[in-house]
């Protein structure tokens, strides 16, 4: 039971001295931070997990700041994961990082290619078909607050 107690008291030592210890995040990645429309009423959030993955999430509100619009987003080992509003995980492989971060998934029904251009204090989106047709772009700054 001694050694039990004492045992415990080792790791219990180690994970308070492991709480304190900072987490870096990388925030040279230019997806990182808060995103917004120029009316302010959609935001695109992204955060860098210490494991080199990318986590975001995308809403919109209306007039009244109700939701009518949301999905998270999430980039690991070059695939880009979309989870819409009815829990539909559809992914897109990414075929170029610099300048344009481009995605696509020809067999999705729509969008099949995404294309993130991130610029100094923007980073704005246009989604499309394969041969770019129906071009619907999201364009985003910094958030303001």
């Amino acid at each position: 039971m001694r050694h039990f107690l004492i045992f415990g008291a080792i790791i219990l030592s180690a994970c308070s001295q492991a709480a304190k210890t900072p987490i870096k995040m990388d925030k040279a990645h230019p997806f990182t931070g808060c995103w917004e429309s120029e009316d302010g009423q959609a935001r695109e959030i992204w955060s860098a997990d210490p494991s080199g993955w990318l986590f975001g999430y995308a809403v919109n509100r209306d007039a009244d700041q109700k939701v009518t619009f949301f999905e998270q987003m999430r980039i690991a080992d070059g695939v880009l994961t979309v989870i819409g509003p009815n829990d539909d995980a559809v992914s897109f492989k990414q075929v170029q990082d610099s300048p344009d971060y481009i995605f696509e998934n020809p067999d999705h029904d729509y969008p099949q290619r995404i294309i993130y251009r991130p610029s100094q204090d923007r980073l704005d989106a246009v989604i499309s078909f394969m041969d770019g047709s129906q071009k619907v772009p999201f364009n985003k700054r910094a958030c303001r607050e």
